[in-house]
C-alpha cells in the first residue's frame, strides 16, 4: 500500500525556482485605481483584465506569487465542481446554478484567450474530464466503479446517481 506524506507538497512551488516569485515591499505611497490582495491565478487574472481596461492596479501578496491556493492546485481549470450545481439549485435556484456554470465556462475561455494573445508558453490544452466527474460522483454516492478494457472512461454502477 502506498504511503502518502502527512503534509501536502506542491509540484509548482517546488519546481518553479527560476520564476520570479517575490518583489520588493512597498517603499512609498502610491495612487492606484484598484488594490488586489493575493497574487494567485484569480488575483493576477483580475489585475491583467483591469490593466487591459486602463486601470492603475497594484497587487499585494503576503508570501510568494502563486504560493497559496494556486500553488497547491492540480493546474486543472474546470467548470466541473463535483455536485455543487445540484447544491446551488437546491439552496438557491436552477438559474443560480446555471449562472455559476456559465461564469466558470467564461473564466476558462478568458484564460485560454489570454494564453493565446500573450503567447504564454505553457501546457494549456482542452481535455475531456469524464473520469474525474464520474469518480467524484462515485465517491459521494457509494456506487461501484470498474474500468472497461475497451473504453477509456469509467462506468458507474447503480447507487452512484443518488449521491448527496
Amino acid at each position: 500500500m502506498a504511503k502518502y506524506p502527512s503534509k501536502g507538497h506542491s509540484l509548482w512551488n517546488e519546481t518553479s525556482k527560476t520564476v520570479k516569485r517575490s518583489y520588493p515591499s512597498l517603499s512609498k505611497d502610491m495612487t492606484i485605481d484598484v488594490a488586489i490582495i493575493g497574487a494567485g491565478i484569480a488575483g493576477l487574472t483580475l489585475a491583467y483584465l483591469l490593466k487591459q481596461r486602463g486601470k492603475n492596479v497594484a497587487v499585494f501578496e503576503k508570501y510568494a506569487i502563486g504560493d497559496g491556493v494556486t500553488g497547491f492546485t492540480t493546474a486543472k481549470v474546470t467548470s466541473q465542481h463535483g455536485l455543487i450545481y445540484s447544491e446551488l439549485a437546491d439552496s438557491f435556484s436552477k438559474e443560480t446554478a446555471r449562472l455559476y456554470g456559465e461564469a466558470n465556462e467564461t473564466a476558462i475561455q478568458t484564460i485560454e484567450s489570454i494564453i493565446k494573445k500573450e503567447k504564454i508558453e505553457c501546457d494549456w490544452r482542452r481535455d475531456d474530464n469524464y473520469d474525474a466527474y464520474f469518480i467524484a460522483v462515485f465517491c459521494r454516492g457509494g456506487g461501484q466503479v470498474s474500468q472497461s478494457s475497451d473504453v477509456s472512461y469509467f462506468e458507474i454502477s447503480s447507487g452512484a446517481g443518488a449521491a448527496r
